[in-house]
């Protein structure tokens, strides 16, 4: 006997009975599709109902059942029959959300059924599982995270307004004062790119922790790092005790100890995912996808994207563009916001002024291309003595911001940086 797939004729009519008792109703359920109702003639109903609000027709039985004759769909949902019966089945008006939620999780599980079987055609007829994983991660997100979605002008107003009053959630604050007014927006790649030995993974270890105390979850992919190097610098950054007595044996003293183990416990306490070792393309985006479904995951940091295993098919610039727009794909289906740490060629260097520019990462294929916003970094005590220590973010590109220069404050001897100039 074939089971039917997962769906609740009971939820589907209560929402179409109650779009029909109070019209008022239909704009509280846009974020389901016509697509989400498993029974056809729900579909057709509801996306009917959806149409007549947004083009302002007045909705009630008589002008739903005209529409419906008018599109040749009316005998295929039922009749007027169906239409007028539909409000019996509403148990209650306030119930209206979690109706919308019950269809919305039953049309996830036939997603994610769907897609399922496909992996497992696929895998009997011998595909290779490493290549299979991006798909089989994409079907998961498809059936946990989300969908596609209309953006409409009522959107845009409601964010405006949210833009306006410092409310906004489509920005991410990354904890420095300095880069406030330079926030990227969840969904957007940012590429931090420095010469080696500049700041580029103080600042982004810097970042994640900030992000994190304010309660987001960050996940850090380290690549060239291990996961002991990264957590052994969070905690130097924080108790001052460095990496070299944190290794050898017998040198930390009962001070060290003591900061070092407040340092920890406030560290476990935060919602910080670190992942090291050798990622490919696949891996970053699949860890991505299982992070933001575990634990909702709105920043992520990559350090850094020339360390990432590429097949060698083609020139590295060429596959490191192809590497950055699957990640700028990826951040905006998932909406997080991504940071991928990036190593500038020696150009800059053999110039008289050091100062990065875009024409420095250009030449890196496509990844300026491909990132919503470019910072690059710059310190002009690498190559003076007598230079202080400020370390400039340069915001070279913002697709949809300003860009500027923030000036922060690197200490030489622990490297943590922190708001304002030396």
């Amino acid at each position: 006997m074939t089971q039917d797939p997962p769906h609740s004729d009971e939820a589907e009519r209560a929402i179409l009975g109650a779009c029909l008792i109070e019209p008022a109703c239909i704009t509280r359920v846009l974020d389901l599709d016509a697509m989400d109702f498993y029974r056809h003639a729900n579909r057709d109903l509801f996306a009917a109902l959806v149409d007549m609000s947004r083009s302002d027709t007045k909705v009630d039985y008589l002008t739903v059942e005209n529409y419906l004759r008018d599109c040749g769909k009316l005998e295929r949902v039922g009749g007027i029959e169906y239409i007028c019966k539909l409000a019996d089945d509403v148990p209650t008006l306030s119930g209206l959300q979690e109706y919308a939620r019950i269809v919305s999780t039953k049309a996830r599980a036939r997603t994610l059924i769907a897609g399922m079987g496909e992996i497992q055609r696929r895998l009997f007829e011998g595909d290779d599982p490493d290549e299979m994983a991006p798909d089989l991660a994409r079907f998961i997100s498809i059936g946990t995270v989300g969908k596609y979605r209309e953006y409409t002008i009522q959107d845009a107003l409601a964010d405006l307004e949210a833009y306006q009053s410092g409310e906004a959630p489509g920005l991410l604050n990354v904890g420095f004062d300095v880069l406030e007014r330079y926030s990227p927006a969840m969904g957007e790649l940012t590429v931090l790119a420095a010469r080696p030995s500049v700041g580029k993974t103080a600042l982004a270890v810097e970042m994640a922790e900030r992000i994190a105390r304010r309660g987001d979850a960050v996940l850090f992919l380290s690549l060239e790092m291990s996961g002991q190097g990264i957590t052994f610098r969070r905690i130097y950054y924080d108790t001052g005790v460095p990496s070299s007595r944190l290794r050898r044996a017998g040198t930390m003293t009962d001070v060290d100890w003591s900061h070092t183990g407040a340092a920890t416990a406030r560290m476990r306490d935060l919602p910080v995912r670190l992942y090291s070792g050798v990622f490919r393309q696949m891996d970053l985006e699949a860890v991505i996808r299982a992070e933001k479904i575990r634990s909702n995951v709105r920043a992520v940091f990559i350090d850094h994207i020339g360390k990432v295993r590429l097949p060698r098919r083609e020139p590295r610039v060429a596959e490191l563009g192809v590497l950055t727009e699957g990640l700028a794909a990826t951040a905006k289906e998932l909406r997080v916001a991504v940071f991928a740490l990036c190593q500038l060629n020696r150009q800059s260097e053999a110039r008289d002024s050091k100062r990065p520019s875009l024409s420095d990462l250009r030449d890196s294929g496509e990844i300026e291309e491909n990132a919503d916003n470019t910072w690059l970094l710059y310190r002009e005590s690498k190559y003076k003595e007598d230079a202080d220590d400020t370390l400039e973010i340069i915001i070279a590109k913002a697709r949809d911001g300003s860009t500027g220069i923030a000036r922060a404050r690197l200490d030489p001897k622990t490297g943590r940086i922190s708001d304002g100039e030396v």
